[in-house]
């Protein structure tokens, strides 16, 4: 070894020889900034068949620099969505040395795992060697966005650095899966990545018919077109008119959308009386339906309904609704149209009646796992009105972070909202989900009172209502966390009064557990009063932010998966309930607080029911109760949440997990990006497939990706197909004109964050999926209601042809227009 290597080592090691309480050598800035670069790390799964619910993988380190990796005190911190050897590291805070590797490992909280060497570790990582480590997990991983990035090394007093090898977003440290032990699930599992030639046969029942056939997504109820008779609207001079001002931002939005294709109409202009003023022709004219306009044309029970005619022969269109909405939908049409031709703005002549299927039509999506830019909802909020979705659940607040500023509680996004290394989580909370440890990722980040505004402002415009969701008692890690850093702060300055107003735990509770994401700290505690006093806080601002645009007329508090926490907690104890009795009353006191405020509450299926699977009786809870069920996996038996909740008196939304989940992976393969907890892989066409109207005929597949019939699936248990005994908690009947209308409350597409860290990922995800449920969420086919299988598969596969052949041909298309970063398919050979 040459003196210049003896010297360098000497500097990494600061030639210091301190020793901590673990006898390790403290290590130098310069020893961390050298592992970062030096270091590489591969994660290699090896096994998910070798034991049931567990997998093995290999965690590789390589040192490719020319000098040793010396014992010290530097930590390596890591994510994983799965227990890391869950029968040595659960609530096990020394952690677990695995002498062979000279490590220990230590599980830190949720996802967030570290190791680091021991005393006899040796020269295991010598300059150009390859410590190679096996290790046991939990569940399986058969997907490289499994493994999440920018692991990171530090020690005590430096800082942290990300090792270069793990960073960014590419996992090109994660190995290939190359074999069925890496990309099977479990013993059984049938699935196998989709060959070409595979991809060809699943799609060769569906014929290139070269253009698009529908000439409206979402499916209009009643649709009529000319294709040989165009209205040419780039001609001189169109006029846009109003015979009611009610319509006046709906006139706006047509004459900008049109002047952003190059077409500049004139107008708006009001008019007074029934056509005075009103041009002879070229003219695009927004009219209040009477209500004998209404029955005569038949528009339908719904204020969304509206009726377009085309008319090139006045050289007119009109738009005939009896709300804005109903006009602004119209002008969607009317704009889907203009984009049908090979020139925006030739419109053919039509005559299109219509109205939705379904009231709520809505889309979920996660900022608190990883936050998006309020330009980025911008843009989600424009694609949702372009086809006709009206419900923006936003989920503002997970175990990850808490995402909207709330004046009165700033530590919630000064702390809550920002994830960084610091242990104590005084400054932030802890690294999660391959957010490295700065706060200058997707980890961190907030909408301040003033994005939220424009938020709201845009959807107002649009006609899409927003519905908060702020997840508790469960999945409240990050505002448990921003809590307890207040409560420490001004406990220290002895002001004990104000350090108790807005705690969410009891600093005397115990109890020992882990939430379905591996936190021992996510779960506010129901059972103290301070708890309520920060729920009220929030919801006063939460409406405050609404009150100028787009009224608060529904909170989502999220209530699922809360762990087996607070057991004991003097104050639960004090309580009298049970676990199931605890999770009631937290349920009832939120919907006594919203129910004051005049606002329906709303929660996951799960936050409404017992540990037995029945919902809570709904004595002592508000008059209006939304259920959102998403459980109707075959192998759990939860498919009858849905009609449970509705006999119960709650109001269903539909959000089943096996169809609605945008989170899935689109084909079973391990490039695709996506958990599958519920479902090996959820395409397009199966989203299209979805049967809002009948929920157990949705399901057909087993986990392990065998198919089962309806019978076989209601044969297991007495109580697997409960019937629906209340209809109106899941549709609505109305009458008009001696005809019945059934419309479901709703469904919505449910878009989770853990694995999308970047805009492109979370629109690669989203789309082109959602044109399909906005599809179902409007328009009912014909073939929904064939009750003979051949039948109803053959007439579902024309649909689905047309609906296909229409998003190549036009509606990708569009959302090229507006920058939308949709998946294409990979293709089929044979």
């Amino acid at each position: 070894m040459t003196g210049q290597q003896l010297f360098v080592i000497a500097w990494l090691l600061s030639a210091v020889c301190i020793r901590d309480s673990t006898c390790q050598t403290r290590v130098s800035q310069a020893t961390i900034d050298y592992i970062a670069s030096s270091l590489n790390v591969t994660f290699q799964v090896v096994n998910n068949l070798l034991q049931q619910d567990n997998f093995t993988a290999d965690i590789i380190l390589t040192n490719t620099g020319n000098i040793d990796i010396p014992t010290g005190n530097w930590q390596i911190y890591f994510y994983s969505f799965y227990d890391v050897e869950p029968s040595h590291l659960d609530h096990r805070p020394a952690g677990y040395i695995i002498s062979r590797y000279g490590m220990r490992f230590t599980h830190v909280n949720g996802g967030l795992y570290r190791m680091e060497p021991t005393d006899d570790f040796g020269r295991r990582l010598a300059a150009g060697s390859e410590l190679r480590m096996r290790l046991l997990f939990g569940a399986w991983s058969v997907a490289r966005s499994d493994v999440l990035p920018n692991w990171y090394v530090t020690a005590d007093l430096m800082t942290p650095r990300t090792i270069r090898s793990t960073a960014g977003d590419d996992a090109t440290f994660v190995g290939d899966f190359l074999t069925s032990q890496q990309w099977k699930r479990f013993p059984g599992d049938v699935y196998n990545p989709f060959t070409p030639n595979e991809r060809f046969r699943i799609n060769s029942d569906v014929r290139d018919l070269g253009r698009a056939v529908n000439a409206i997504i979402p499916t209009p109820f009643q649709i009529t077109v000319f294709e040989n008779q165009t209205l040419p609207l780039r001609t001189c001079c169109w006029t846009i008119v109003m015979s009611d001002v009610l319509f006046q931002n709906e006139a706006l939005f047509l004459r900008e959308s049109f002047l952003e294709n190059g077409i500049s109409l004139q107008g708006p202009v009001p008019l007074v009386g029934s056509n005075r003023g009103r041009p002879r022709t070229q003219y695009i004219d927004f009219l209040f339906a009477s209500t004998r306009e209404v029955s005569n044309l038949r528009m339908g029970p719904s204020q969304e309904a509206y009726h377009l005619t085309v008319d090139p022969q006045r050289l007119a269109i009109e738009i005939r609704a009896r709300s804005p909405v109903g006009a602004f939908y119209g002008v969607q049409s009317l704009l889907s149209l203009a984009r049908g031709s090979a020139r925006f703005g030739d419109v053919p002549r039509a005559i299109v009646n219509d109205y939705p299927r379904f009231p709520h039509r809505g889309m979920h999506v996660d900022t608190a796992r990883n936050f998006r830019p309020k330009e980025e909802i911008f843009k989600l909020l424009d694609v949702m009105a372009m086809y006709k979705l009206n419900k923006l659940h936003f989920h503002l607040s997970d175990d990850e972070g808490w995402r909207l500023e709330i004046p009165a509680l700033p530590e919630l996004t000064q702390i809550g909202g920002r994830r960084c290394h610091d242990l104590r989580e005084e400054t932030c909370i802890l690294p999660q989900l391959g957010s490295g440890p700065y706060n200058n990722t997707s980890g961190s980040g907030f909408y301040t009172s003033q994005d939220y505004r424009e938020i709201l402002d845009r959807a107002t415009r649009r006609h899409i209502e927003v519905i908060e969701e702020f997840d508790m008692p469960g999945h409240s890690h990050a505002a448990v966390a921003a809590m307890k850093a207040r409560y420490n702060s001004f406990m220290a300055s002895r002001n004990f009064a104000e350090a108790e107003r807005f705690v969410l735990h009891d600093p005397g509770d115990r109890t020992l557990y882990l939430s379905v994401q591996n936190f021992n700290d996510s779960t506010i505690n129901p059972c103290i009063e301070s708890t309520y006093t920060f729920v009220r806080v929030v919801l006063r601002e939460l409406d405050a932010l609404h009150r100028r645009s787009n009224p608060l007329r529904r909170y989502h508090f999220g209530g699922g998966e809360v762990p087996e926490a607070f057991v004991n907690s003097s104050f639960c104890q004090r309580l009298g309930q049970d676990r199931d009795g605890i999770r009631r009353y937290f349920a009832q006191r939120l919907a006594e607080m919203t129910a004051e405020m005049g606002v329906p509450l709303s929660a996951w299926a799960d936050g409404l029911m017992d540990s037995q699977g029945q919902p809570f009786p709904r004595t002592g809870l508000a008059n209006a109760m939304y259920a959102l069920p998403w459980n109707n996996v075959a192998d759990w038996g939860g498919a009858n949440q849905a009609y449970k909740l509705a006999n119960a008196g709650y109001r269903v939304i539909l959000s089943l997990a096996t169809h609605l989940y945008f989170d899935h992976p689109y084909e079973p393969d391990p490039e695709e990006r996506g958990l599958y907890w519920a479902t090996r892989y959820t395409d397009t066409r199966k989203v299209f497939g979805f049967l809002p109207d009948d929920v157990y005929a949705n399901v057909n597949t087993m986990l392990n990706g065998t198919t089962i019939t309806r019978q076989e699936f209601c044969s297991q248990d007495p109580d697997m197909c409960t019937p629906l005994t209340a209809p109106n908690n899941i549709v609505a009947l109305v009458t008009m004109c001696l005809l019945f209308y059934i419309l479901t409350l709703g469904i919505q597409g449910q878009s989770w964050g853990e694995t999308v860290r970047t805009n492109e990922q979370m629109e690669f995800m989203i789309f082109p999926r959602m044109l399909a449920l906005a599809e179902r969420a409007w328009h009912k086919a014909s073939w929904e209601s064939e009750n003979v299988s051949q039948l109803r598969d053959e007439a579902l596969r024309r649909d689905w042809e047309a609906f296909a052949n229409t998003l190549g041909y036009k509606e990708l298309r569009r959302l090229d227009d507006m920058g939308v970063l949709y998946r294409v398919p990979p293709p089929g050979v044979r």
